[in-house]
């Protein structure tokens, strides 16, 4: 999701932070790009792999050898004892 949005809005949701801001849209990303004028919200497809377990689009998904397909978050959940 693209948020194009004023300074104070944009420090704001940075504040709050981008990743917890993309769970309470249910999206798998934020992006913040400089804008001027009224506040413009859109929404386009993932192009990132999909968790196997935790199905979020995230950038980790496939990057660690024994855990294809699954997100460092659940790589992290997986292997807790």
């Amino acid at each position: 999701m693209t948020v194009c949005c004023n300074g104070d809005d944009a420090a704001l949701l940075t504040e709050f932070d981008l990743e917890q801001f993309a769970a309470l849209c249910i999206v798998s990303e934020v992006k913040l790009p400089p804008a001027i004028g009224e506040t413009t919200v859109a929404a386009q497809k993932s192009s990132r792999l999909k968790c196997q377990r935790c199905r979020n689009h995230r950038p980790s998904v496939g990057t660690h050898s024994g855990y294809a397909g699954r997100c460092q978050r659940c790589i992290s959940v997986v292997r807790q004892p």
